[in-house]
């Protein structure tokens, strides 16, 4: 019976790593408002953005608000940390409180996982979390606080609403190195990098894929009642 068992979790390991909408649907918890902790079940266009963001090296997203791409940033990053060797990630965020948010989102979906996808880990905290079994870290910053660490993946979210942000990319160039930026925000005016890094994108004008979504894709927004 043993035997058995570890047959299968052997089996689902294989499935989660190859599987992200997989993973997530059936090992992914995540705390909802109303509903209280629930499977993180993804709808058409987040799965579209994972594969915008595993195809494209750089990717900006225009999001609508409660559209679930902070979270699903978060349990994309704990997946890719989980299954993949070597990965330093960031999640990056306006304010120090936000961060600390994207973390205990991090923080809820690997205390829910099963006993036999628990990481053993060297480093949990509010701001860094190390997998020992794949060598993977992952990071949740300001900006500024980050500037210099070199990154595989970098995901800057509400980009409108970080002063300074051009200075800090800037900054942050240097240390990709081949690695990958997904830049995720609300509007917030005109006057700001995130708008004139969209613009450009939206014209090829730069390196960054537009990921285009709309509120309506949202099965409750799209619900006449709404």
């Amino acid at each position: 019976m043993d035997d058995k068992l570890d047959i299968i979790k052997d089996v689902e390991v294989v499935r989660c790593a190859k599987d992200f909408t997989y993973f997530c649907e059936n090992y992914v918890k995540i705390i909802d408002p109303k509903l209280g902790l629930i499977n993180l079940v993804l709808h058409e266009y987040q799965k579209r953005y994972i594969k915008s963001i595993e195809e494209n090296r750089f990717v900006i997203c225009k999001k609508f608000r409660q559209g679930g791409f902070s979270t699903l940033n978060v349990a994309w990053s704990v997946w890719r940390a989980l299954f993949h060797l070597d990965q330093r990630i960031m999640m990056l965020t306006h304010k120090d409180k936000e961060a600390l948010c994207l973390s205990a989102i991090a923080e809820t979906i690997l205390k829910e996982l099963p006993d036999w996808l628990k990481p053993k880990m060297s480093k949990n905290n509010d701001h860094q979390k190390y997998f020992n079994d794949t060598n993977c870290k992952l990071y949740f910053y300001q900006p500024q606080t980050a500037c210099g660490m070199a990154m595989d993946y970098i995901f800057i979210d509400e980009a409108a609403f970080i002063p300074d942000m051009e200075k800090c990319w800037k900054d942050y160039l240097p240390t990709l190195s081949g690695g990958h930026t997904i830049i995720c925000s609300t509007p917030n005016g005109t006057d700001n990098w995130f708008y004139k890094m969209y613009t450009e994108a939206y014209k090829f004008e730069n390196e960054f894929h537009v990921y285009r979504c709309n509120y309506m894709q949202h099965p409750e927004y799209a619900k006449d009642s709404w």
